[in-house]
């Protein structure tokens, strides 16, 4: 009795010591947003006890004062928490240490970076968090080495051309595949120069309708081993792109709005009335002098030196746009069923007048678990968008061409208010039947788009490690446009042109996937997959064109006098592909992966559908091996190198045929025009087979210091065999190319970036810099003449030649001006300087590919206060200004010049560029084709500068509010003799041998945008 009582004491007294020293903690662990934490363990730091956190980021364990609690979660920063008094505690945990552990897309799966073998750029969603942009291509200028991005045009909706790793084809697309959640979706310009109409652009970007605001994370794949998966389009780059989507806790709302204005980057500076009159009249005297005009005829065409009118065209057809959006997102969920929820609204005006962009988005993502086996996804996108679009870089009718060739001489409104087309002073009694304005004003080209994009996958894991998946993918895009001149009336009969057209594309895919993952021994790990995809693309399209409109007032086709015109077509391919890849590693130190992909596309001949595309690559993170273990500041050093096979299919859907074309014939007569008739439209090759591009990759990966610096170095190689080329055959049958497989291309570089957490306190700046070098080389052409030697393909200035960067300038050398004389001298193949000008002594003077580019990024924040100065620069490549002979000609035609002309020779003034003045009626004195024309357009440019304050969470009850203010596109520093309108429009849509030929391009759009993001 006396000894169960004491044992009983003993308990007792026991459990009151472990009462007096344990206790129950509770808490609530929340990410950098506020966002509850579900599956974060927390273990008593020397023990084994633990728990973790629940779907609402909720935990509970017993630990006694003094114990350190332990917490951890997948991509999150290891925390330690020494107990006290408390009983509750709240942690708020940060992103892991950083980049090189996080998980990145990689196509048909997911890879730890650290584990990456092959080439991938990030670009996360908090990057485009606190970047305010019309279209996410514009996030990735300058973001990520050796990806090139321009904005073909300033113009709102206008295409844009992203470069990976340079220019791999000719004539097939050099544009990168586009994946949205799985799905391939319709890219490039679409819509086109339609009817008669003046207004027209040379197309409307795809992707305009993809909203930012949805996106999670973006990976640039780049090499061949991060590619081959997509092995049949991926020769340009993969463009990765995942959508956000729900997390298990409280729904968490977020509202974003912003407003601004819009206006264009710094123009050149054109002739003003008064200095126009005196530069032309100072022509006319110059031709008469020299011999080249009577005096009579250069006093009969003077301008009037009185009353002078002076019109700022450019400006007449220009102003200070508008911008807003509105943004609002929830997102949520529980254990089994997560979502997130978005929409958002943007209206903009352009800096050009009349044009205008606003777009809607909705997406909706939610997953749902149906049991511990499957996983249920539905996400779907719809969007619509109403562009009013002018006509942009390289279009003859565009509002600034129009703006910059009109000479100031003539007032831009008569005296009664109407648009002047005939008044004011003309030095040649000419009634001017164009009016830059009236152009702009009275006419309508409207683009609408409608587009959804939607995905339903099913996952099941009958095992573990065992994933089986489907993806059914559509993206549906609908394209309408209507287009239409200002309609006047000329003897009593009304006039103006339109057309309207209707464009419906539905790409359908469908994604097989298996995978297994198995671990050997704790060391060995194994990862296997297995895909096949089958995408399907279908185009209709649909246009009618009318003429003769009673009035502005009537806007539609049939409102018009005349049906003119109409065209219908349909057009389909098909993609199949079939994929193994298998992932090796040991003990995180040796990593190796292994790709091969077939695919068969119905753009190729019969007997060359089928491509096969290889790829491996292989790393050594050499930070794990032993002989390293004492350097403590090494966080990761590891060395991996790729090899691979990628294809180009970026062709016309039927190019492998020979085709007919049924349509009138006159038969030499036009009373036959009702006749309908048949002819050869195109010879066919049914040896037509990919385009494949080889590439090399070898890179160091970095991370030192606790990771706070980090970045990769590395060198690549890549040569496309089998270029689809256009060529010359026998025109006796109508026809005078035929697309065949011919020659080659190589482009090599360095692709460098670095990042650094300098500081890293209350006080915090993050540093990124990033720099890449491209060498394009045209290897092989075609023989065409027989003579041994592979021939030029010479397109206006610009040239492919074996030898020589693809598009360089094929230009005869200007010299300057003769300080004798003023006459504009030349080079000639003897390398004497003679006036005599011939197209016999053109030689390759430049080429439009940077010697290097990138981006430069700092970020800084101190208690609430941030603040991102981000500078996109370019250096080396040049640009042939080719509206240079228009309106740099020394006023040898009725267009307006720059103030350049103001410098022209004089004997006053023998040392200068810019030779003598002789009008019209002179002869032609340096406005010749020739590289005065040719421009170094390197610049470096503030892209963003943005300032903001986060108020605390404690003074707004656990509500986020950041307010600030951005500008984008502010300042740019560019050669002090660059006179084009802007360094950044350097290329020619996809056009690969006229890159760097810019007539008029419309300068990049400026936006000064406040606002305020809201999260609760």
């Amino acid at each position: 009795m006396k000894k169960s009582l004491l044992t009983s004491l003993v308990l007792l007294l026991s459990l009151f010591m472990i009462e007096a020293y344990a206790q129950t903690i509770s808490g609530t662990v929340t990410d950098e947003n506020g966002e509850s934490l579900p599956g974060v363990t927390i273990l008593v730091k020397g023990t084994t006890d633990g728990a973790a956190t629940d779907v609402n980021g909720n935990f509970s364990i017993n630990a006694s004062d003094g114990d350190v609690l332990v917490f951890s979660g997948i991509g999150m920063q290891t925390q330690e928490i020494t107990v006290g008094s408390q009983t509750s505690i709240s942690v708020e945990m940060v992103t892991g240490t950083t980049e090189l552990n996080k998980v990145v897309v990689v196509g048909y799966g997911e890879a730890d970076r650290r584990e990456l073998t092959g080439s991938v750029s990030s670009i996360s969603g908090k990057s485009l968090e606190n970047f305010n942009v019309s279209n996410f291509e514009q996030v990735l200028q300058g973001r990520a080495a050796g990806v090139q991005v321009s904005q073909t045009a300033g113009t709102l909706g206008s295409p844009i051309t992203v470069r990976v790793r340079g220019v791999s084809s000719i004539n097939a697309s050099s544009q990168p595949l586009y994946v949205i959640d799985g799905i391939p979706i319709t890219s490039g310009a679409q819509g086109t120069n339609l009817g008669s109409a003046a207004n027209t652009g040379g197309g409307q970007n795809a992707l305009q309708n993809i909203n930012p605001n949805d996106i999670e994370s973006i990976e640039i794949l780049k090499d061949a081993s991060a590619t081959a998966v997509y092995g049949a389009r991926a020769a340009n780059g993969v463009i990765l792109i995942t959508t956000k989507k729900g997390k298990a806790g409280k729904p968490r709302v977020n509202i974003n709005y912003y407003a601004g204005f819009t206006d264009h980057t710094e123009l050149p500076d054109y002739l003003n009335g008064e200095q126009f009159t005196q530069l032309w009249n100072s022509g006319l005297q110059n031709a008469a002098a020299g011999g080249f005009t009577s005096q009579a005829a250069a006093d009969l065409f003077s301008l009037p030196t009185d009353s002078i009118i002076s019109t700022d065209w450019i400006d007449e057809v220009t102003r200070r746009g508008f911008i807003q959006e509105l943004s609002a997102s929830v997102s949520g969920g529980n254990d089994r069923t997560t979502y997130y929820i978005g929409g958002t609204y943007q209206d903009t005006e352009g800096y050009i007048i009349g044009n205008e962009l606003q777009k809607y988005s909705i997406r909706a993502n939610i997953t749902q678990e149906i049991s511990d086996k499957v996983k249920v996804e539905l996400l779907l996108n719809p969007s619509y968008s109403v562009l009013a679009r002018v006509s942009e870089s390289n279009q003859v009718q565009a509002p600034l061409t129009l703006g910059g060739l009109q000479y100031p001489n003539i007032p831009a409104f008569t005296d009664d208010g109407d648009f002047a087309f005939d008044a004011g002073p003309n030095p040649f009694g000419l009634a001017f039947n164009s009016n830059p304005i009236a152009d702009v004003r009275e006419a309508e080209f409207t683009s609408r788009i409608t587009q959804v994009i939607g995905n339903l996958n099913l996952q099941y894991e009958p095992i573990k490690g065992l994933l089986i998946r489907t993806e059914l993918g559509a993206d549906i895009f609908q394209q309408e446009e209507f287009n239409k001149d200002g309609a006047r009336t000329t003897n009593g009969q009304p006039t103006g042109d339109g057309s309207q057209r209707n464009v419906q594309i539905l790409n359908w895919n469908i994604n097989n996937i298996i995978s297994y993952t198995r671990t050997f021994n704790s060391d060995h790990n194994f990862k296997v997959t297995f895909a096949n995809q089958v995408q399907n693309s279908t185009e209709r399209d649909f246009s009618v064109n009318a003429g003769r409109f009673p009035s502005d007032q009537f806007r539609t086709v049939t409102t018009g006098a005349q049906i003119t015109g109409g065209t219908g077509t349909e057009t389909e391919f098909s993609f199949v592909g079939l994929l193994g890849r298998l992932n090796y590693n040991y003990k995180g130190k040796y990593i190796a992966e292994f790709i091969i992909r077939g695919d068969a596309s119905s753009r190729f001949g019969e007997n060359n559908r089928w491509g096969v595309f290889p790829a491996g690559s292989v790393g050594w993170v050499i930070s794990e091996e032993d002989f390293l273990s004492g350097a403590d500041f090494i966080d990761l050093l590891k060395l991996r190198g790729s090899i691979g096979v990628q294809g180009n299919a970026g062709i016309g859907n039927f190019a492998s045929l020979s085709l007919f074309q049924a349509g009138p014939t006159t038969l030499g007569n036009a009373n036959y025009n009702d006749f309908g008739g048949v002819f050869l439209r195109q010879i066919g090759d049914p040896d037509l087979k990919w385009e494949t591009t080889t590439q090399v990759d070898a890179a160091i990966d970095y991370g030192f210091l606790n990771n706070r610096i980090r970045g990769t170095i590395g060198y690549f190689y890549k040569e496309t065999d089998d270029l689809l080329l256009a060529q010359p055959v026998s025109s006796t049958n109508g026809v005078a190319t035929v697309l065949r497989n011919v020659g080659s291309m190589s482009n090599q570089g360095i692709e460098f970036d670095i990042a650094a957490d300098i500081f890293d306190g209350d006080f915090k700046w993050t540093t990124s810099f990033n720099i890449a070098t491209i060498r394009n080389e045209v290897l092989s052409l075609q023989d065409n003449d027989g003579d041994g030697q592979d021939d030029d393909i010479i397109i206006g200035e610009n040239i492919a030649r074996v030898g020589e960067p693809l598009g360089s300038f094929f230009l005869v050398p200007y010299a300057g001006v003769d300080p004798t004389n003023g006459d504009a001298l030349f080079t000639n193949l003897d390398g004497e300087n003679t006036p005599a000008y011939s197209t016999a002594d053109r030689r390759i003077e430049g080429d439009p590919f940077p010697d290097f580019y990138g981006g430069f990024t700092n970020t800084f924040s101190f208690k609430g206060i941030d603040l991102t100065v981000f500078f996109q620069y370019s250096v080396g490549q040049d640009m042939y200004v080719s509206d240079g002979e228009f309106n740099r000609t020394g006023l040898t035609s009725i267009f307006n010049n720059l103030t350049t002309e103001l410098d022209a020779w004089t004997p006053e003034n023998p040392n200068t560029d810019v030779p003598q003045l002789r009008s019209i009626l002179g002869p032609t004195n340096g406005s010749q084709v020739s590289s005065r024309y040719l421009q170094d357009a390197s610049f470096l440019r503030l892209k963003q500068l943005s300032i903001g304050y986060t108020f605390p969470e404690s003074l707004l009850k656990n509500v986020r509010l950041r307010v600030f203010a951005q500008g984008q596109n502010l300042w740019t520093l560019t050669d002090e003799d660059f006179t084009g309108y802007d360094p950044e429009n350097n290329f020619a849509n996809n056009d690969a041998l006229r890159q760097g030929n810019v007539f008029f391009g419309t300068p990049q759009q400026v936006t000064v945008t406040f606002g305020a993001n809201l999260s609760f």
